[in-house]
């Protein structure tokens, strides 16, 4: 072998084995090593081009042009159907009631039925009565003589299924026409006659009442006194399905022998008792009882001994009355009337049918002391005259338990003889605003003052020369469109309020000259410069008058106020100058005639104006200061 040939072979045993040295098995894989450092965002796109515009929509109906017409608080904006949402059916009215005897002596009595001012032919005759006065009739037993009425009522007709009576009858002569007839042997002469008539299925009810002769009810109440809250009569709805009748004719049914009144209250242990029973009406317990009874010891009004898991509807009652019970002039609206109730003999009966028990009396009657001792042993029985007829006490009728005259705190009325001389002002005392004067912010008023029309001097303070007027105080009130909102009047005034009241004479200057006062010192209110374009000037307070008054045989003088309704004067912010009012929502004659000498004690000094309601009672009010 040559020498060359032997190199090259043993070149080649050493190079082979390096060419497998890598073919062995591979290690693992390592673990993964942190992450890098996040790259920087690209830059945006540019923006597509936009679409092209969608077709215009049909065009909408014309809008109303409120500047040339605006409806402030048209409830129409949202409720459709106002007028059929509040308009009231099934109303019956009777009307053109006329009575005679006819040749042969049967009563006939005419009258015309209409249901919501639509003649109807549809009613026929449902009960019939007939009332006099029978002093022959004995004393019922487990009753008190003597009775309070000697009333006896005989129906005539009736479609009770268990006693049904014919004697009068009903027919329809058209057009809303009818007649109704009491046979000549049924008349009764001095009466009074009722025919109650009703459509069918009873769903509808009228009433026509007529006299023969002379009345044998008592003369009262009058049906004004009961419309006066309860609307107008006769009229019956679905709110009132008892017999349509007023209240001058509720006794027909009410002061019989018959019916009778029994005082009810629960004693010390809880158990409901009556003290006796009076024999002759219950009239009594509805007019004073029911409309009296939240002002009741219990403030709870009992008509029966029925107990608390047991009794109906109709045997207890809590009524909230809108007025004062002391004022009896407003169910006895007629003199005589008034005068009946408030000279009214003292009874247990008449006293317990407001009062129910002795703790309804002040502290003098009811409670320690012989007085009180006395009195509590009395009963229905008892013989209230023989010491109230002057005798012993000087209070001899109902009205002089009840005078009261108030002239320290105007929110509270005075009372004489049965009426609130504070609402009814018999002096007519009045004063009102004359004019308005606004200089920068600073408003100046002139106003003046009369008694039984003849003028007097505002800043009297005297009331032996004549009425005083020392307690009225002025408002100021700022209006955003029409409405008087307050906002930004004071950082601490609660929403829509205005600033409280400054007194003309302590708090503002006013001085008099000619039976003409002026009143300087009041300024307009800065948060409100920049919205309100007018203003209003509202005066509230009650002036304070002296009378002389017969008390229990006494001539005495007697300081009261008296209501005068606030006067109120809308200015421009601008000029001062008289600017329109706003509307009136409400007519105020309607809310005091339910709210007799209650509405203005409201605040003392807010008296019976819905122009001055509105200045607190607005849009922007709200009970944010006053929530609990």
């Amino acid at each position: 072998m040559s020498r060359r040939l032997l190199v090259l072979m043993c070149s080649i045993f050493l190079i082979v084995p390096l060419l497998f040295m890598g073919c062995g098995s591979d290690g693992s894989n390592g673990a993964n090593g942190a992450n890098g450092v996040d790259g920087t965002n690209g830059t945006n796109g540019t923006n597509g081009t936009n679409g092209t515009n969608g077709t215009n929509g049909a065009t909408g109906p014309s809008g109303e042009d409120l500047t040339s017409n605006p409806v402030p608080e048209a409830c129409a904006t949202c409720h459709k159907n106002v007028a059929t949402t509040h308009t009231v059916t099934g109303i019956t009215t009777v009307s053109n009631i006329a009575s005679a005897l006819n040749v042969g002596g049967d009563l006939e009595t005419t009258f015309n039925v209409k249901v919501d001012g639509v003649n109807s032919d549809a009613f026929t005759l449902y009960r019939a009565y007939v009332h006099f006065d029978n002093a022959a009739q004995a004393v019922p037993d487990n009753t008190v003589a003597p009775m309070i009425t000697t009333g006896q009522r005989i129906t005539l007709y009736s479609t009770s299924s268990t006693s049904p009576v014919s004697i009068a009858s009903l027919v329809s002569n058209g057009s809303g026409n009818y007649t109704a007839t009491v046979p000549a042997a049924n008349v009764i002469d001095n009466a009074d006659y009722l025919f109650v008539v009703q459509a069918s299925a009873g769903t509808l009810e009228g009433t026509a009442a007529t006299i023969l002769g002379t009345t044998s009810l008592r003369n009262l109440v009058s049906d004004e006194g009961c419309a006066s809250c309860h609307g107008p009569t006769p009229a019956w709805s679905e709110k009132f399905k008892h017999y349509a009748v007023g209240g001058s004719k509720c006794q027909l049914c009410h002061s019989i022998v018959g019916r009778n009144v029994g005082i009810i209250s629960k004693n010390a242990s809880g158990v409901l008792v009556e003290s006796g029973r009076k024999a002759g009406t219950n009239a009594v317990e509805y007019f004073h009882g029911i409309h009296n009874s939240e002002n009741m010891p219990g403030s709870v009004y009992y008509r029966s001994l029925a107990s608390d898991e047991t009794a109906g509807a109709e045997d207890r009652y809590s009524i909230g009355y809108p007025s004062d019970v002391r004022n009896c002039k407003v169910c006895h609206t007629a003199t005589a009337q008034l005068a009946a109730a408030s000279n009214a003999p003292v009874s247990f009966y008449l006293c317990m049918s407001c009062h129910q028990t002795w703790d309804g009396f002040g502290a003098s009657v009811a409670e320690g002391g012989s007085v009180a001792s006395f009195h509590r042993n009395l009963g229905m029985s008892g013989n209230c005259v023989a010491c109230h007829d002057g005798s012993v006490s000087t209070k001899q009728k109902a009205a002089d338990f009840h005078n009261s005259f108030e002239a320290a705190d105007a929110h509270l009325d005075s009372y004489f003889g049965g009426t609130d001389i504070s609402f009814d002002n018999p002096d007519n005392v009045l004063f009102s605003v004359t004019g308005v004067t606004k200089s920068g912010d600073n408003v100046a008023f002139t106003w003046t003052a009369t008694k039984n029309g003849a003028a007097v001097n505002p800043c009297n303070d005297n009331l032996g020369v004549g009425p005083t007027f020392r307690s009225l105080g002025a408002y100021l009130a700022y209006a955003k469109g029409d409405d008087w909102v307050n906002e930004n009047v004071s950082s601490s005034q609660s929403p829509g309020q205005p600033l409280s009241a400054k007194n003309l004479f302590t708090s503002l200057s006013t001085v008099c000259a000619s039976n003409v006062a002026t009143t300087t010192g009041l300024t307009v209110a800065a948060g409100a410069k920049p919205y309100a374009t007018k203003a209003l000037l509202a005066i509230g307070g009650k002036p304070l008058t002296r009378a002389t008054f017969v008390i229990e045989g006494v001539s005495t003088a007697k300081d009261y106020f008296v209501r005068v309704p606030s006067p109120t004067y809308a200015f421009s912010m601008a000029t001062g100058a008289s600017v329109t009012a706003r509307r009136d929502a409400v007519n105020t004659e309607k809310c005091v005639a339910c709210h007799r000498g209650t509405l203005y004690q409201h605040g003392g000094d807010r008296v019976d104006n819905e122009q001055l309601c509105v200045i607190c009672h607005n849009p922007s009010s709200s009970e944010k200061n006053v929530r609990v």
